[in-house]
C-alpha cells in the first residue's frame, strides 16, 4: 500500500459524515453518533452523520455514550450503514 492510499484511508477514518464501526460478537463501538433512532433489545440505530448505523443481535443494551461515541452489548449479528432518511436518499 503507497502512501497515497494510506492518507486517504486515515482521512476516511476521521470523516465525521460517516460513521465507524467496530464490531465483535459481544461488541460494538459505534463512532460520530449524533442521535439515538431506536433502542430494543433486538437492534439500536444511531444517527452518524449524513448516514445511520445500525447495530442488529439479542440482547442489546447502550453501555455507554459519550464524546459521540456508542458502546453495545449483547449477542450482535449484524452492523448495517445507510443513507439517513430525509437527507436526499431513500433507505434502502
Amino acid at each position: 500500500m503507497g502512501t497515497a492510499e494510506i492518507k486517504e484511508e486515515l482521512l476516511a477514518d476521521f470523516s465525521l459524515q460517516k460513521p465507524r464501526v467496530l464490531f465483535t460478537d459481544r461488541m460494538a463501538v459505534v463512532d460520530h453518533v449524533e442521535q439515538l433512532l431506536l433502542i430494543s433489545p433486538e437492534g439500536i440505530a444511531a444517527a452518524c452523520g449524513r448516514f445511520c448505523a445500525e447495530v442488529q443481535g439479542q440482547g442489546l443494551f447502550v453501555e455507554s455514550l459519550e464524546d459521540g461515541r456508542m458502546e453495545v452489548r449483547g449477542s450482535l449479528q449484524q452492523v448495517r450503514i445507510y443513507p439517513q432518511q430525509g437527507k436526499g436518499r431513500k433507505r434502502p
